[in-house]
């Protein structure tokens, strides 16, 4: 069982926000093994430059809890099991055209951070790209 809920606004000309929840209630309909509950909120801006520039902004945040903590799914790199954990993400982007609109340079930042109930599945991570699309 799951939900949805999306809101899109545009804020002028060349600029848009969204905002998106949605989550669902697994359940497995037995003894409750994989029970859980997810629920996750994201925010996206958008703006478009001059000359086919472009900004973007991402950022999520979710929470999954296993409602038996005994029952919750090993890691299979630590062979450890946490019976919830909550992170965020957030990203901004960059991009524009290069020599012509069929191809494009982006650039983007982002940091994602974790907290899990065993804390050495916790974790935070920052990553630049750099990356071109050409698009047929």
């Amino acid at each position: 069982m799951g939900y949805g809920m999306v809101l899109n606004k545009a804020l002028s000309k060349n600029s848009d926000a969204s905002l998106y929840l949605k989550g669902y209630f697994a359940r497995d309909n037995g003894e409750g093994i994989r029970d859980l509950n997810y629920h996750q909120l994201s925010f996206t801006f958008n703006h478009q430059l001059g000359m086919g520039a472009d900004l973007t902004l991402n950022v999520k945040a979710y929470q999954r809890a296993y409602l038996k903590a005994q029952s919750s799914p090993e890691e299979s790199e630590t062979g450890a099991a946490g019976p919830s954990r909550a992170g965020e993400h957030a990203e901004f982007v960059y991009s524009r055209p290069l020599l012509t609109d069929s191809l494009k340079v982006s650039f983007s930042l982002r940091a994602e951070y974790e907290r899990n109930t065993v804390k050495s599945l916790g974790y935070q991570r920052k990553l630049m790209a750099v990356s071109l699309l050409y698009k047929l």
